[in-house]
């Protein structure tokens, strides 16, 4: 039996780890499942993908919330107003959590189901090693596993977003003769639509929803693009690109018509949680399309948090989603009480 269980080995999972690191929680009795503990989507997808937040905002989060933890030399000698690839970040956090790592239980595989037995309370957590199967029981749950790129149902041939982001694997996909539609214009979609300009693709168009093809941080939109990016729809804007076309989403006889001739698409539109998991309570099997509360809380699972990607926090104006690293170890933060409350219920 363990008493908390993290589905993930995230960023998400690694900073759970850690602030439980912080608190009165025996590392012993805390489990983390992931089958490649690399740092997740982060590392393994998004490496090359410059973060929109100044170094010193993640570092200086990292002191304050993780008071314990040691900041590498050389994290503290990067330029502290610039940003970094997130890659960089994903470095950061996992040379934090390498010695916390080494005190909980660490089970490499998949995890297939969750079943909350509610006579015992308790959590079966069932998880693919290779061709063998194992069980986990534990007292709560937390899912910090990542999310996967939303995509429309378009019969044209898709660059991952994953790809588009990168330049040197991006090469591997385009021409310059091709025409390529990118559907999104928020943070990523800026730069892949400059990495197509980077690769000399003579036909782009930007596909945007909304009354405007980019929103600024600097005029107040909270979720607005900044730093590098910003710079990039500026020279946008004033037409720097001639190979590039922007399109609002309400035109769709011009998209119809761009489509029919269109070599790829990329779609640059936000993300969705992989529910690859199969959640049960009682071995009746539900929705695993949680609500869950502002704390993180899941709804209509018993001792089950959600963090990360997938579960973000609402920003402060209750409109939008907050979702960064600094954000999660925040958010994460709060709630650190409310789930040692169920190992510890008179803490």
């Amino acid at each position: 039996m363990t008493n908390i269980c993290i589905i993930g080995a995230g960023v998400s999972g690694l900073l759970l780890v850690l602030l439980l690191a912080e608190t009165s929680v025996e590392l012993n009795t805390v489990t983390i499942v992931d089958p490649y503990f690399d740092g997740g989507d982060l590392i393994r997808k998004w490496s090359s993908v410059m973060s929109n937040t100044p170094w010193s905002v993640t570092v200086s989060n990292i002191e304050k919330y993780l008071p314990s933890v040691k900041i590498p030399k050389w994290a503290l000698e990067l330029p502290s107003d610039k940003p970094t690839p997130v890659s960089t970040i994903v470095k950061l956090i996992r040379e934090c959590a390498k010695p916390v790592l080494e005190k909980v239980n660490r089970v490499h595989g998949v995890v297939e189901s969750a079943n909350w037995n509610s006579s015992e309370s308790v959590w079966s957590i069932t998880v693919r090693k290779e061709q063998a199967t194992t069980t986990i029981q534990s007292k709560s749950l937390c899912f910090t596993y990542g999310s996967k790129p939303k995509e429309l149902d378009i019969s044209v041939p898709c660059i991952p977003l994953e790809v588009a982001l990168d330049p040197k694997r991006l090469q591997l996909y385009v021409e310059s003769h091709h025409k390529v539609i990118v559907f999104g214009t928020r943070h990523s979609g800026v730069y892949v639509l400059k990495n197509l300009i980077d690769a000399s693709v003579k036909s782009i168009i930007g596909v945007y929803n909304g009354s405007t093809p980019f929103i600024w941080a600097r005029d107040g939109e909270y979720d607005g693009i900044k730093l590098e990016a910003a710079s990039i729809a500026d020279d946008i804007v004033v037409n720097k690109y001639p190979e590039l076309q922007l399109c609002p989403m309400s035109k769709f006889s011009t998209i119809l018509r761009e489509v029919r001739t269109a070599d790829w698409v990329v779609y640059a539109i936000g993300f969705e949680p992989s529910h690859s998991i199969k959640v049960s309570i009682d071995d009746v099997p539900i929705i695993h399309n949680f609500e869950y509360e502002l704390n993180g809380k899941l709804l209509h699972c018993p001792s089950a948090w959600g963090f990360g990607i997938a579960y973000p926090s609402q920003a402060p104006d209750g409109i939008h989603w907050d979702v960064g690293v600094s954000s999660f170890l925040e958010h994460i933060h709060r709630q650190i009480p409310s789930i040692i409350s169920i190992i510890y219920p008179l803490q």
